[in-house]
């Protein structure tokens, strides 16, 4: 047993010599287990030091208590230095609009990457098994994960590592009683009210029962095999996403090129760069497939995103509430900042240089509009559209909405440009395609002296 374990940490690559070691400690036969076995080989693995962490979920009452009064004693018996962090995971499940498990599970890694740092290790080992892989491929399966998440729990995950992911359970009980280890179990293991336990204490047991004995062990090989799969196609979709994903856009021509193998996952590593994959399932990815072959100006909501369709491009932004509109009044060689935009606007009678940004923060051209000033003979104000909004072109007057659908400006930034305008007549539009209304457009900007006749509207940009 000991063999395996010490092979599964040399083959996965877990300890390299000087490692320091924060194990997860619930007190539960699997965490005992592992600490009492990282003691034995940490001469032989080359860790330089060994800590507990325990957190108290304050889910169970006094058992909950006992539980980190049981971590703390068995630290002290093995002369470990132990870390206790309390959360209250019923309050975090609420907040965050989470089920309970998820709610714990993202409070224990909180607190050990807290951990980590507070005691200055390099490792967090925790205690999952074989059967774990198990279960977690078939909750993943039920929930509609693709190749990733049939891949269950892997050995190795940044500084997370598992020395225990090959043993059964069964092995690690025996361990416990051959070694006389006391532990505690978790009467919550038992409760229905959770996805896991209903799969470890009913699915797969019937499972074993009807189909095959042995469909815990094949579940785990075959998730071993299939995280490989998934690491060379990873691997192909990180070169190919550098041709078709800029920033927070996916070019939808490049990405319908891809195999779908490599596609989907040009998808996922394009939503984890603006977000994060938590609760991200297959139909979220085929939501956005399709999106890519819908009509321009659709969206669709995933869990953290908004995603949209602009033309031949996917926009994913985080899902936040729409950006509010401005106003403000422009006076002349005095820089405004925007706060909603993070740009400055300058009005200036001389023309504006990229050399000569209006304070070093913002060293960025992003774009000027030269217009009349002579029968410029209101305040001007620069806002954002407004509901009936028209700019005159050659020969007729257009709605500021069918501009933008014009030049193909994508929704989703129509709201944030601003305008120059007088008596909410629009002066000029500014962005790199904007126009400046006929009726104050410059008609010769090379003629002298252009410096008296016009005023230039500029836009300053750290992007």
């Amino acid at each position: 047993m000991l063999k395996l374990i010490v092979d599964t940490i040399v083959k996965h690559k877990m300890i390299t010599t000087g490692d320091s070691v924060v194990i997860g400690l619930s007190g539960g036969a699997d965490s005992v287990m592992l600490l009492h076995v990282l003691r034995q080989l940490k001469n032989e693995l080359g860790i330089s030091e060994i800590f507990a962490v325990h957190v108290n979920h304050n889910l169970r009452g006094n058992d909950a208590k006992e539980d980190e009064n049981f971590a703390r004693w068995l630290s002290r018996h093995l002369e470990v230095k132990i870390e206790v962090f309390q959360a209250n995971v019923r309050e975090i499940a609420e907040k965050d609009g989470i089920g309970i498990e998820e709610a714990g599970r993202n409070a224990r890694y909180l607190f050990l990457n807290e951990a980590l740092q507070v005691l200055n290790a390099s490792k967090i080992a925790l205690g999952h098994n074989r059967d774990d892989v198990a279960e977690t491929v078939i909750m993943n399966l039920c929930r509609g994960a693709g190749l990733k998440g049939l891949g269950g729990i892997p050995p190795v995950n940044g500084n997370v590592i598992r020395p225990l992911i090959n043993l059964p359970r069964s092995e690690i009980e025996s361990y416990v009683a051959i070694n006389k280890l006391q532990h505690i179990t978790d009467i919550s293991n038992f409760s229905p009210e959770y996805t896991r336990n209903r799969v470890r204490n009913t699915v797969l047991p019937l499972i074993e029962k009807s189909v095959n004995p042995q469909v815990k062990a094949i579940i785990a090989r075959n998730a071993a095999w299939l995280r490989d799969d998934d690491e060379f196609l990873e691997n192909i979709a990180m070169e190919a996403q550098k041709n078709c994903l800029n920033k927070n856009k996916i070019d939808i021509e490049k990405l319908s090129a891809l195999p779908p193998a490599i596609s989907r996952r040009v998808i996922r590593q394009a939503i984890a760069a603006a977000h994060n994959l938590q609760n991200i399932a297959s139909s979220h990815i085929q939501a956005v497939i399709d999106l890519a072959h819908g009509e321009t100006g659709k969206e669709i909501h995933i869990p953290g995103l908004v995603i949209k369709k602009e033309y031949s491009h996917l926009i994913l932004q985080k899902n936040t509430p729409k950006p509010k509109g401005y106003c403000y009044e422009i006076k002349l060689n005095t820089p405004l900042h925007i706060p909603e935009t993070n740009k400055i606007f300058t009005l200036t009678k001389t023309k504006p240089e990229e050399t000569n940004p209006p304070g070093s923060k913002m060293p960025i051209l992003y774009c000027t509009k030269a217009f009349e000033c002579d029968i410029v003979t209101g305040l001007l104000k620069l806002r954002t559209r407004q509901k009936g909004d028209k700019i005159a072109l050659k020969g007729f007057s257009q709605k500021l909405q069918d501009y933008f659908v014009n030049t193909k400006t994508p929704r989703h930034e129509r709201d944030t440009i601003p305008l120059v305008t007088i008596n909410n007549d629009i002066i000029c539009i500014l962005d790199p395609k904007g126009r400046t209304s006929t009726r104050y457009f410059v008609k010769n900007q090379n003629q002298e002296p252009i410096s008296e006749k016009i005023y230039w509207a500029t836009l300053w940009s750290d992007e």
